[in-house]
């Protein structure tokens, strides 16, 4: 399929701080312009996330983790979008941790699956530093490059 020159930002957020984060990089890519599409997997209708994957040239995706591992619900979305093969091109992961974690790892495994190139990885450790911020505009400015390619 084709993609646009659009952004999926699909997330689950327990405590705030992804949330956070999410609202951030939505900011960044709107006053440039972007068309992005924004999902909380708490309460996403899964045709609209469906039907976003299909046309989204690049994804991010961000979570807390649960007990070191992938929030369920981003392991949901990674096993859904495994089924639908969008022609998604970008992929980078936001992973929010308190005590450790496997998260990045695993779900850089499910989204190397799509056969998209992955981008970057960010691990913040509960509320974003200023360095986490940074390193979060500085993912916008590789998205915003990559997706106007």
């Amino acid at each position: 399929g084709k993609t646009k020159e659009k952004v999926l930002i699909i997330y689950t957020s327990m405590w705030g701080y992804t949330e956070k984060v999410v609202r951030l990089i939505e900011s960044e890519l709107i006053k440039q312009g972007v068309h992005t599409a924004v999902h909380n997997l708490a309460y996403a209708d899964v045709g609209e996330v469906a039907k976003d994957l299909a046309d989204s040239k690049a994804l991010i995706l961000a979570t807390p983790t649960v007990i070191g591992f992938a929030h369920p619900l981003a392991m949901q979305v990674t096993y859904l979008a495994k089924l639908l093969k969008p022609p998604t091109k970008y992929a980078s992961l936001i992973v929010l941790y308190a005590w450790g974690t496997n998260a990045d790892r695993q779900l850089s495994d499910a989204l190397k699956e799509l056969g998209a190139e992955i981008l970057d990885v960010i691990k913040i450790n509960v509320t974003p530093t200023e360095d986490d911020i940074k390193k979060v505009k500085e993912l916008v400015n590789k998205v915003l490059q990559k997706i106007k390619e």
